[in-house]
C-alpha cells in the first residue's frame, strides 16, 4: 500500500493562497467576485520600502515599493479602500487572538 501524502493534505485548502503575479488581472478578477468573498489588504512598511498585499477569496496580490509615490501604489491602494476592502493591521495565529 503507498501513502500519498501532500502539504495540502496537512494544512488544509484553507491555508492557501493563490498569487497573481499582475495588478491588473487581480484588479479583474476583484471587480467581478462576489461580495460574499473575502477581500483585504495590508501594507508593511519597512524604512523606505513600503509592501503591499491584497486578498481576494483564494486569490492574492503581493508587491514591495521602494517609491512610495509609486503610480501602481497610489493605484492599489486607491481601489481598495474604492471597493471597501477590509484594511489588515496586523496578524496573529487563531489561537491566540483570544486569551
Amino acid at each position: 500500500m503507498v501513502f500519498m501524502l501532500s502539504l495540502q493534505d496537512v494544512l488544509g485548502d484553507n491555508n492557501l493562497v493563490n498569487l497573481v503575479d499582475n495588478w491588473d488581472d487581480m484588479e479583474h478578477y476583484a471587480s467581478r467576485a462576489s461580495s460574499a468573498t473575502a477581500r483585504a489588504y495590508q501594507t508593511i512598511q519597512n524604512k523606505n520600502k513600503v509592501q503591499v498585499r491584497v486578498l481576494v477569496g483564494k486569490f492574492g496580490f503581493e508587491k514591495e515599493f521602494s517609491d512610495l509615490n509609486d503610480p501602481l501604489l497610489s493605484k492599489i491602494l486607491a481601489f481598495c479602500n474604492a471597493e471597501k476592502f477590509l484594511n489588515v493591521d496586523k496578524t496573529v495565529p487563531d489561537e491566540q487572538f483570544f486569551k
